[in-house]
């Protein structure tokens, strides 16, 4: 066995706490009741510098001694970042641990991220092939320097064992190099959502203008915490409104389809959604408390309602229960607090004003949303 150490520069989140370690596994197959573990790789950030370990079985014959190497890294508070690790390495290694008498009670106890499980939706959002590894590199600009298949790392394991040429050693440590630095690009996807809680509130300021086509639209540039080591564009369709019974077919003259796009560029964040010029009702949760007025087209209280003669008023009902709006709206994609606006009771899209209602929190919450809604997701692990 031989432990390859080097600091190297690439970049991490800089919120990414010491006890985070990235690790990737080189195997000479899938099965790890009939192959062998030949390699790990580990990167973290020791407080200074961001430390790279490549345990390599030299010989073909200290793969016990590679895992316990292994093991000795982990501690109780360890998180262990990995891609698909949950599918393949882990169990991989609990096997062979079982296989080779080696007591692997710290990987049971110890907490763990899956960068697949957290990406995986990504393929979808920017259309992708495959929701691989170094397809997701590709989409973020990271550049591998090696070409070889897992199939011709095998062979050149092999070839290594019996040749010992130092050529077949650095292919073999290359890769599993760009394997760790490519997840440690990728964690850069994991954190962008949950950085927008580290923007103050007072930040979260938006301007609104009016394209070519009178569109409305509005547009938000908030400071990212850190530098973003590459560029993210990302575009995507949806109605204004979602009528109830949008799944029978139902055509709305309104439901208009829209793109909101999201720029992130170095420390900026760019986002821009369309707004809504319209008339939309607000409706009363309690509903039974108000009665409804036909000619003014609203709901009152009835507190307030004892004052109106009964031929003017009539119970509100859920449909009824509303007062009307004309103003700005921005869309909602999720459900949120506050006071929400409706083109009709039951629809699925709900809108905010544009007004002194639509607080700094508020918006804050907003700009999570439209993260969500492309499906960037929130690292499951505090700061």
């Amino acid at each position: 066995m031989k432990e390859y150490k080097n600091i190297i520069s690439t970049s991490i989140p800089p919120f990414f706490r010491e006890n985070y370690i990235f690790f990737d596994i080189e195997t000479t197959g899938l099965h790890p009741k009939s192959s062998m573990l030949y390699l790990i790789g580990l990167l973290y950030f020791d407080g200074k510098v961001l430390r790279k370990i490549q345990i390599f079985n030299e010989d073909g014959e200290t793969e016990k001694e590679v895992i316990e190497c292994f093991l000795s890294y982990l501690k109780e508070n360890t998180t262990l970042i990995h891609y698909n690790g949950t599918t393949f390495d882990l169990p991989y290694i609990k096997t062979r641990c079982e296989f080779l008498g080696i007591a692997k009670e710290i990987l049971d106890s110890i907490s763990q991220c899956d960068c697949y499980t957290f990406l995986r939706p990504l393929k979808k959002v920017f259309h992708l092939d495959n929701g691989k590894q170094q397809t997701l590199e590709r989409l973020i600009g990271f550049t591998r320097s090696d070409q070889l298949s897992g199939k011709q790392l095998i062979e050149q394991y092999f070839l290594y064992l019996k040749l010992k040429k130092e050529s077949y050693l650095d292919q073999l440590l290359l890769h599993n190099s760009n394997d760790l630095e490519g997840l440690a690009h990728l964690s850069f996807l994991l954190t962008l959502s949950s950085s927008i809680h580290m923007i103050p509130e007072h930040h979260f300021t938006y301007h609104c203008f009016e394209d070519s086509n009178n569109q409305s639209y509005i547009e938000y540039k908030l400071p990212l915490p850190y530098t973003l080591p590459f560029c993210l564009y990302v575009e995507k369709n949806f109605s204004f409104f979602l009528p109830k019974n949008q799944g029978q077919n139902h055509k709305m003259e309104d439901a208009t389809s829209c793109t909101i796009s999201l720029f992130i560029q170095e420390e900026t964040i760019h986002i821009r959604c369309p707004l809504l010029h319209s008339e939309l009702k607000f409706f009363y949760p309690n509903y039974k408390d108000y009665y409804y007025l036909p000619f003014e087209d609203m709901a009152i209280h009835k507190s307030v309602a004892s004052f109106v003669d009964k031929e003017h008023r009539q119970k509100a009902k859920k449909e009824t229960c509303y007062i009307k709006k004309t103003g700005t709206f921005i869309p909602l994609f999720e459900p949120i607090s506050g006071n929400l606006f409706y083109k009709e009771y039951g629809d699925k899209r709900s809108f905010l004003c544009l007004d002194s209602t639509y607080s700094e929190s508020i918006q804050k919450e907003w700009v999570l949303q439209v993260f969500r809604f492309f499906s960037l997701p929130e690292f499951p692990h505090s700061f």
